[in-house]
């Protein structure tokens, strides 16, 4: 297996990567920003499209993350023992905790967030093979409507493809301190709750298991529908659920 990476941002927060991120990434990272203010999801594609031919995995990180020294081998050993499924390495949802605190190495995301996602190459193309022809490819901003995430159409495709995605616990990368982004405003409650950062020395093991009963988690404190807005389709979800 081989793995290409790739930071997605704004120029605004530069320093952010230059000083902390880089130094313990390898070298070949792809910097994608948004240098024209098209938004998230545009920068998102870019970022899933630069991944090296040779690869089997791409990551694709925000630009506004903490990161252990040892984060490489942390993904290279996930990688490696769950090889086919998107993997997700943050979210901030206190169920997140939870789920850490039961002794569960893995945890089944029925969403993720944005911030740091291994996608093995297979299922990349196929997410972007959705983005391209399932989703609308623009839609008039009304008040309060919210432009398309990252996150959101990621969601989307796991969903209709009735594909699973796992987070390792606890969670590799720990937003950075507040600040505008390419995904808006990043705030506090963006903190994920169990930052392996928070648990020097520890040991864990990732094992994995696709037939043992993980605990099945949203990474976001509230659950939200609004993104099927830009499906071609019907919303898969009931009016109360």
């Amino acid at each position: 297996m081989a793995l290409s990476v790739a930071i997605m941002g704004v120029p605004s927060r530069r320093s952010l990567y230059r000083g902390g991120m880089l130094n313990v990434l390898p070298d070949g990272v792809q910097i994608i920003e948004d240098t024209e203010g098209r938004g998230v999801f545009p920068t998102a594609f870019r970022a899933w499209s630069s991944y090296n031919p040779q690869a089997t995995h791409h990551l694709v990180l925000h630009d506004d993350l903490l990161l252990p020294l040892n984060f490489m081998s942390l993904v290279t050993n996930v990688m490696e023992r769950n090889p086919e499924n998107v993997l997700s390495f943050h979210a901030f949802s206190v169920k997140i905790h939870d789920a850490f605190q039961s002794g569960a190495p893995w945890a089944v995301c029925k969403q993720i967030s944005g911030q740091a996602n291994l996608y093995p190459v297979l299922i990349l193309e196929r997410l972007m093979g959705f983005c391209k022809h399932q989703l609308k490819p623009k839609m008039p901003l009304k008040p309060g409507k919210k432009f398309l995430s990252d996150a959101a159409a990621v969601n989307m495709f796991l969903r209709v493809e009735h594909r699973k995605a796992y987070m390792p616990l606890p969670n590799f990368v720990q937003h950075a301190a507040p600040r505008d982004g390419v995904a808006g405003q990043n705030n506090l409650g963006k903190i994920s709750p169990c930052y392996i950062g928070d648990y020097p020395g520890a040991k864990f093991d990732w094992s994995f298991d696709k037939d043992l009963p993980y605990p099945t988690v949203y990474p976001y404190k509230r659950r939200e529908h609004w993104e099927w807005d830009y499906y071609i389709g019907p919303s898969p979800f009931k009016e109360d659920e």
